[in-house]
Formats: structure tokens, C-alpha cells, sequence
């Protein structure tokens, strides 16, 4: 019997365990789902749309690599789809008929370069990226010609992975089969470099290379070496796009065109650099135009990608100073109404930040006062702003350096207001009100250096 006992509960504790993994597997593919479901497509059309819903959801099924290819390079409808994936089956027909005399993968590798050269490949163009190029003029650069390369060698049995070295792209090609997933960016054994962009580029390096002297990728560059997948090698079609072409004019074009291209390639942390630093143009942009609504929807967005807050808070600070200081002209209680929005969109930010910001608008709140002579109340704002900023300096920032460094400068902003204002009220010679405000001010940020220089110049009048 308590053997029994002792068995069953072993086996409870397995199943326990069991779900346990199972629930927390769900729950890391359903965090990656929502965060690529936040990436608004707009401005795609119904056949790009839905083929980035089937990318995101990682189901591919009813897409093949060359239509990947050809939505990528800018086809749109699904008439345009159908006229593609024409020419693409009728080129990998005759490429089986071409390469039925070779049966090692070597010499079937070599010869599908070669004839893409006579049948495809026409003029080398650092800006033809597309697979139009290649369809209506036989225009390619190195991208294009790899992928073009790879798609038709995929089709014809070979194992084809994508490099990518310093500003430029070639494939590999593999003797056997590789596993379905691969995670490193390591090349392996058993396989050959395929420069793509010149007809004897198989397995450069070669004799008959050298004495035909055809050029192929100096060693110098082969140090940040990638291997990738074909797939990914058509998402750096979008980063190619905003780098070489004009095909993405404003700063939200070329947003989307870094989270296209980070669907397609996830793992690429330029891609990420890249979609952070468009974010910041994008709602930098927002608040320079005023446009706060616009600048809070893009910091929403920015939250699922910058999960180390090298950005985030930073400029969730930058909009709401510059939103409040064009608010506080309509009065102080509207710009509190603002200040409070903010505090309920981003409740990830340091709690001194709504305090500098409050005590800000205090300040700033005082000077129109004084500026119609409404003194009194004005030194009330004064010293409910100086209150509200120890609130602020009492508080304890942990968060990144970013971060931290925003609210140094917060920090600053909020007392060159405070200096500001004493020094106008000493400017009008008010020496006897001047004092009670530096003394106001000194008991709420002692430690100010420019403060005590302040204070020493008024009490020596």
C-alpha cells in the first residue's frame, strides 16, 4: 500500500511539473504573438496584409519562399502575385532541364549560378534589390541575386542558407540536409560559399577564378560573418529599401519598414537598433508639431520593443515636458489635467518625474502671476513648487541609465526655473522678498551650488 502511495505521488509530482513547462511554453509564444500583433500595418493591402498575419503567426503554409520575395519587393495585389509566381515556375522548369546532367550537389550548385547568368543576371546595380529589377530588366544586386539564387536551388534539391558579411549579401550551399530549426549564425562543415554576382562565383577562390580574375568577397569583411536563413535574407529587402532608395520618404515609412523586415528576421539586433531609433524620430517628430495624441500612440508601441528601456522612458519624459509647457498658457489647471493623463498612460516611469513635472508647472505657474503683479499668490506657487521638487529629489530612481540621466535634466529644468524666478524678483530690487524666496528654496535643495551663489550675492546688497 505505501508503495502504491509513494508511486502515485511521484507521478503527481511529474504531471505537476509537466504542465508546469507546458503553461509557461504557451505563455513565451503568447507574449511573442502580442507583441508582433502591435505592429500596425497600415497603409497595406489586403494581400500584404494578410500574408504578414500568416508571418506573424508563424503559419506559412499558403505562402511559398518566392512569394515572401515578391510581396517583399513591392507586389500588392493578387493579380500581380499570379503573374510572378508564372515567370518563377516556368525559370525553375528550365532550370531541371538545365541541370539534369548533373547529379553531385557541387556541380549542380556551380551550374545553376552559371546559367542564371546567361538566363537572368544581366547588369550588376547596387540599388536593384527588387525582384522586379530581375523580372523586367535583369538588373541585381547582391541581395536579390542570392535570394533569386537560393529560391531555385531550393526548388532543385540543393541546401541553401543565406551570409551576411559588412554591406553585403552571398549564399551557401550544402551537401546535405540541415536541420529545420538552426539558431546559430555560424557556418558549418560540408558546404560551399556561392558568390551570386558573378557567374564563376561558386566556392570563391577557386584557380579558374583567379585567372579569370573575377573578384569576390575580400577576407577582411568575411569577420562579421552571418548565416541566416533564406527567409530572413528577404526581410533585409525593407532595410536595403530605406538605406539605398527613396521608397520610404517620412520617418514613419521607414518604421514600418524596419517592423516588416523584423517579422521576417527577429533575431537581427541592428533590425531592433533600428526600429528604436525610428520610433524616436517618429514621436520626436509628433511633438515638434504638436501632435501629442500621435507621439503617446508611438510610446505605447515603443514599449514592445524596447524591453531594456534604452529609449522608453526617456522620451515618454521628453513629450510629457514639452505637452505640459505648451499646456501650462491654457492655466495650471489644465496642464495638472495633462500631467495626470501622463501619469495613468505610463506607470512605468519613476514617480520624480510626475513630481519635477508638477513642481515645473508650479513654477512656471508663479512667473505669470508675477508678471501681472499678483505677488502673493505668486511666492504661494513658488513655495508649493519648491515643495513638490524635494518630494521629487526624496525619491529613489533604480531604472536605467537612460532614465536616470532624463531625470537629472528634469531636475535641472525645474531649478532654473526656481533660480529664474528669484533672480527676477532681485532684479526688481525687491531685496526683502528676494531673501524669503532663496531661503524658501535653499530649505528644499541645500545642496545647490548655484543656489548659495544666489543666496550670497542678495544678502550682500
Amino acid at each position: 500500500m505505501s508503495t502504491f502511495t509513494l508511486n502515485t505521488f511521484f507521478q503527481i509530482i511529474l504531471l505537476f511539473c509537466i504542465f508546469i513547462f507546458t503553461i509557461a511554453a504557451f505563455s513565451n509564444s503568447g507574449e511573442a504573438r502580442r507583441n508582433a500583433s502591435k505592429i500596425n500595418l497600415r497603409g497595406t493591402s489586403k494581400l500584404e496584409a494578410d500574408f504578414f498575419q500568416d508571418l506573424k503567426r508563424g503559419e506559412l503554409n499558403e505562402w511559398s519562399l518566392a512569394d515572401a520575395f515578391f510581396i517583399a519587393s513591392g507586389i500588392r495585389e493578387q493579380s500581380q502575385l499570379n503573374r510572378a509566381r508564372q515567370w518563377y515556375d516556368r525559370l525553375v522548369d528550365e532550370a531541371k532541364e538545365i541541370l539534369k546532367p548533373y547529379k553531385k550537389a557541387d556541380e549542380r550548385a556551380d551550374q545553376l549560378l552559371r546559367w542564371l547568368h546567361k538566363r537572368v543576371f544581366r547588369t550588376y546595380k547596387a540599388q536593384a534589390t527588387d525582384a522586379f529589377d530581375i523580372i523586367k530588366t535583369g538588373k541585381f544586386n547582391c541581395l536579390s541575386s542570392c535570394i533569386m539564387y537560393g529560391m531555385i536551388g531550393e526548388k532543385l534539391g540543393l541546401h541553401v542558407r543565406g551570409i551576411t558579411v559588412d554591406q553585403h549579401a552571398f549564399c551557401r550551399v550544402y551537401s546535405r540536409p540541415l536541420p529545420k530549426r538552426i539558431t546559430s549564425t555560424k557556418s558549418r562543415s560540408g558546404g560551399w560559399d556561392v558568390e551570386t554576382t558573378t557567374a564563376l562565383g561558386f566556392n570563391p577562390g577557386r584557380t579558374v577564378q583567379i585567372d579569370r580574375a573575377v573578384i569576390s568577397v575580400p577576407r577582411s569583411r568575411y569577420r562579421n560573418r552571418k548565416e541566416i536563413s533564406l527567409l530572413e535574407m528577404v526581410g533585409l529587402i525593407y532595410t536595403n529599401h530605406v538605406g539605398m532608395t527613396r521608397a520610404y520618404p517620412s520617418h514613419e515609412d521607414r518604421l514600418l519598414a524596419y517592423q516588416k523586415a523584423h517579422l521576417f528576421f527577429p533575431r537581427d539586433q541592428i533590425i531592433k537598433h533600428n526600429i528604436l531609433a525610428a520610433h524616436t524620430q517618429v514621436i520626436q517628430g509628433y511633438a515638434k508639431r504638436r501632435r501629442w495624441q500621435g507621439a503617446q500612440a508611438f510610446l505605447e508601441q515603443l514599449a514592445d520593443f524596447d524591453h531594456q528601456d534604452k529609449y522608453l522612458t526617456t522620451l515618454w519624459m521628453q513629450v510629457a515636458e514639452q505637452h505640459l509647457d505648451h499646456a501650462s498658457y491654457k492655466g495650471l489647471e489644465v496642464a495638472l489635467k495633462e500631467l495626470k493623463n501622463y501619469q495613468e498612460l505610463a506607470q512605468s516611469v519613476p514617480k520624480s518625474t510626475w513630481y519635477y513635472l508638477e513642481a515645473q508647472l508650479y513654477g512656471r505657474a508663479a512667473s505669470h502671476l508675477d508678471d501681472r503683479s499678483r505677488s502673493d499668490e505668486a511666492d504661494q506657487y513658488f513655495n508649493k513648487a519648491c515643495l513638490i521638487g524635494q518630494k521629487a529629489q526624496s525619491q529613489r530612481n533604480r531604472g536605467s541609465l537612460s532614465s536616470r540621466q532624463a531625470i537629472k535634466r528634469l531636475r535641472h529644468n525645474y531649478l532654473v526655473l526656481v533660480k529664474n524666478y528669484i533672480i527676477k524678483v532681485f532684479n526688481q530690487r525687491n531685496l526683502s522678498r528676494a531673501k524669503k524666496l532663496i531661503s524658501i528654496a535653499l530649505k528644499t535643495n541645500s545642496s545647490d551650488r548655484d543656489l548659495r551663489q544666489l543666496k550670497q550675492k542678495i544678502f550682500r546688497n
